[in-house]
Order: C-alpha cells, then sequence, then structure tokens
C-alpha cells in the first residue's frame, strides 16, 4: 500500500466512524474539510476506495501480531498485549461502520472478512499450539472451531454495543473476547497464570 495515502485513510475511517455510512452528505463532507477531488484523484471509484480502507484495516490488525510474535511470548501474554493494542489502535471500528459497508459493498466486504477470517483463525492455531507447548492450554482444542466460537462472539457482542449508540465500548468488546478464550482455551494453571497476569498488567498500567 502507498505510505502517502495512509493519512487520507486514517481521516476517512474517523470520518465514517463519527457519521456511519448511510449518513454521509456533501454539507458533512465539506464541513470536515474533505476534498472529493482529492479522494477520486488518488482512488478513482468508490468501490477502491471502500476496498482500500478495509484493505488498510487488515493490514493494521496483522501489524499487531507481528509486533507480539507468539513465538517469542508466553501465549496469554502476547494476547493480553495484542487486545490492549487493538483496543487502543483500532478503537475507531464500530459496528455502524461494519454493517454500512456489508450492506452497501457485499462483494468488497465479504472478501474482506473472508480474508481477515483465514488470517485470525492461523493465529489462534498457532497460539493454541504454544500454549499447548507451555502447558498453559487444553489438550487437543480445534483452532477451527474455537476461531468460529470467538468470531460468533464477537458480532453477537458487536450487535449488543451497537445498541448503546454513543456509548458503544469496543474495550467491552475486547475483554469478553479474551475471557470466553481464555476460558475456552487454558487449563487450570493457565486461567490462574491469566487472572495473575492480568492484575500485573493493570498495575504497570499495560491493562485497560
Amino acid at each position: 500500500m502507498d505510505h502517502k495515502i495512509v493519512p487520507l485513510l486514517i481521516k476517512a475511517r474517523t470520518f465514517l466512524a463519527k457519521y456511519g455510512v448511510k449518513d454521509i452528505s456533501l454539507d458533512k463532507i465539506n464541513e470536515e474539510g474533505f476534498s472529493l477531488k482529492e479522494m477520486f484523484r488518488e482512488f478513482k471509484t468508490v468501490d477502491g476506495f471502500v476496498g482500500t480502507i478495509l484493505e488498510y484495516e487488515r493490514q493494521s490488525f496483522q501489524s499487531i501480531f507481528k509486533k507480539f510474535p507468539f513465538d517469542m511470548y508466553n501465549a496469554i501474554d502476547a494476547l493480553i498485549l495484542i487486545c490492549k493494542e487493538i483496543n487502543s489502535d483500532l478503537f475507531y471500528i464500530n459496528p455502524y461502520i461494519t454493517k454500512g459497508l456489508e450492506e452497501y459493498f457485499p462483494d468488497i466486504y465479504n472478501k474482506h472478512a473472508k480474508m481477515r477470517n483465514e488470517f485470525i483463525v492461523n493465529k489462534v492455531e498457532e497460539n493454541i499450539k504454544i500454549g499447548i507447548e507451555q502447558n498453559i492450554y487444553k489438550k487437543n482444542i480445534d483452532p477451527v472451531s474455537t476461531a468460529q466460537l470467538l468470531e460468533n462472539k464477537f458480532n453477537e457482542l458487536y450487535d449488543i454495543e451497537s445498541k448503546n449508540g454513543e456509548n458503544f465500548s469496543f474495550t467491552s468488546i475486547m475483554e469478553k473476547v479474551l475471557e470466553l478464550y481464555i476460558k475456552t482455551t487454558a487449563n487450570a494453571d493457565g486461567i490462574n497464570y491469566y487472572r495473575n497476569r492480568r492484575q500485573l498488567y493493570g498495575v504497570l498500567g499495560f491493562g485497560w
């Protein structure tokens, strides 16, 4: 991705987080200082613009996992740190935008969702293997079904939080998904380790 368009993508994502997809108008675009000429010069078409936004979203998500590679951390520590980064860096992802893009650009969004989900399944499988090797996860956990469980829970929480309007909490979603993951995968030692580490990270300012 051309780095020169990243500031424009961030600005556009912030704009969408503020107004959603359905409520965009020329008045709001002008009010926020957007240049339609600049947008079409860089992205050519609306489909190209939406596809690039979702591509940037995937790349931002994937870069967090590169920052905390599973093979260099305790499996649970890595999850806590990754969830913290997702919470702080991807907070602008809210259900209004997601549902709007899925409704108006289904083909583009479904392609994005498929690529994102494949990445998540691979990372869940990697984390589970390492957690088993470290004797903090249960044996014979299925990464595919675990990833599907997490995705379903994430979508469920999205729907619940979306009803809170401006009080939507991405933090609440991340906390609950992480708790579910630990309860599903960790053995007794892993659960105790998680509780102690969450408390420690909170004291050190690394938690939520």
